[in-house]
């Protein structure tokens, strides 16, 4: 049996010399119920549609939603959460799956701490569908045993961001031991499954179609940030381009910028904070330079705790930004330019291309990778490298005044935001066909 707390079994059997054996273990098998067989049961098809049912947190109301059964985001590893995403078909809400260990604070308790903040998406309804210390339970007296399935390189298995993050071939090789230790169920391997209905549900920052626009929705997932930051004392620690909606602004809330996806935030008052930071987790594109620093440790320093600053989410989001001037509104007729060489498959390359972009030669970066349509948006890249980085290009970290960067960071942003509806720089659109929400 292999599940996200490892691979197990019960010992070496003889198919030869016990084949009632192998003959019970499928029949068994062909018994089992969806549930026994570990099949979410929760989606249910009711004349060819897929229901759910929730509880509201907040009002207690009962509920039924059709949702779109292709999921957005679907796991391509075991060895993972296993998230897994859907939309309902009004567009009102995102429903997502996904496994946890219960040590720290989980996704749902901090997004229930984190309402309401504007910026930061709600969390409608919360579950808990099944756990591993149940399953254990039926299994105690078959003596499981447990194999070996650890990366040959174990920093690769650290800073897995949801799945769709750093892959290669390494981190796919794992080393089985050929006959299991003895194990039996404890904490350190229970593993929870939750669902979180969160809305509003909001389209992907990659189908901005206008420069305006993307300023103004990196700029608001910004604000998010700094009340999550400033105000919960908790840190989004997985800053990225996936983790940054459109959304459509409300009464309340009038953000057309949102961050999702607390799956590894961190709560600084979290009494397990030292013990849950071991090296840090994310899009290796996206992350500043101290976390990737921090992954090239040698294995003698692997269960040294890693610092989570607010400082590093906002380099991040200077990398978004830098991301969406290369990447995005490019000429079809151009050659095609990227920042792929930040996330390739050696961690030692990923850190010099990203200091030889952002610190040694960022004229040139700015100058030669800008697509045509944020030709007016370098002075604005050039300001924020200024405050992130100053003048002996390196971090600069306010620890007094926490207000200080965000505040120089936003004036930033809403000075060249305000010239485009000034019209004094003009407001470059491009088409996109980019239309899948998250």
């Amino acid at each position: 049996m292999i599940d996200r707390t490892g691979a197990y079994s019960s010992g070496y059997i003889s198919i030869e010399n016990d084949e009632q054996a192998f003959v019970r273990a499928i029949s068994s098998y062909l018994l089992m119920s969806d549930k026994e067989l570990g099949l979410d049961t929760t989606i249910r098809q009711v004349d060819g549609r897929s229901i759910i049912k929730i509880v509201e947190d907040e009002s207690g109301e009962t509920k039924e939603i059709e949702i779109d059964p292709k999921p957005l985001i679907k796991p391509h590893r075991l060895t993972s959460r296993g998230t897994t995403c859907y939309r309902s078909l009004d567009d009102k809400y995102l429903v997502k799956y996904s496994w946890h260990g219960i040590l720290g604070e989980s996704e749902t308790e901090l997004l229930k701490k984190a309402l309401p903040l504007k910026g930061v998406v709600n969390l409608v309804a919360s579950d808990v569908i099944q756990n591993y210390s149940y399953h254990w339970e039926c299994l105690k007296g078959f003596a499981p045993r447990r194999w070996h399935l650890t990366p040959k390189d174990q920093s690769l298995n650290y800073y897995d961001s949801s799945d769709s993050v750093f892959d290669t071939e390494r981190r796919e090789k794992y080393q089985f031991a050929e006959e299991g230790e003895s194990t039996v169920f404890s904490v350190d391997n229970e593993y929870v499954f939750h669902r979180v209905v969160l809305s509003p549900y909001g389209r992907p920052l990659q189908s901005c179609t206008s420069v305006l626009q993307f300023l103004i929705v990196l700029r608001d997932a910004i604000l998010g940030h700094r009340s999550l930051f400033i105000e919960k004392e908790i840190i989004h620690n997985d800053i990225s381009d996936s983790n940054i909606i459109i959304v459509t602004p409300t009464e309340y809330d009038r953000s057309r910028g949102m961050l999702i996806d607390l799956d590894h935030s961190v709560a600084l008052y979290d009494r397990m904070l030292s013990y849950l930071i071991r090296l840090p987790v994310g899009k290796i594109k996206f992350m500043a330079f101290e976390p990737l620093d921090a992954i090239k440790r040698p294995k003698a320093r692997w269960n040294e705790s890693f610092e989570c600053s607010y400082s590093n989410d906002l380099v991040s989001f200077f990398n978004v930004f830098l991301t969406g001037c290369v990447e995005y509104g490019r000429d079809p007729d151009l050659p095609r330019m990227d920042l792929d060489s930040w996330c390739n498959n050696r961690i030692d390359e990923n850190i010099q291309n990203k200091r030889n972009d952002i610190l040694e030669n960022f004229e040139e970066l700015v100058n030669k990778k800008f697509s045509s349509s944020f030709v007016d948006a370098k002075e604005l890249g050039k300001e924020l490298q200024q405050l992130l980085f100053g003048l002996n290009r390196k971090p600069i970290e306010y620890l007094q005044n926490r207000y200080v960067k965000y505040n120089q960071i936003i004036q930033a942003f809403n000075k060249t935001i305000g010239q485009i509806e000034a019209g004094k720089i003009p407001n470059r659109a491009w088409s996109n066909k980019t239309t899948v929400g998250v």
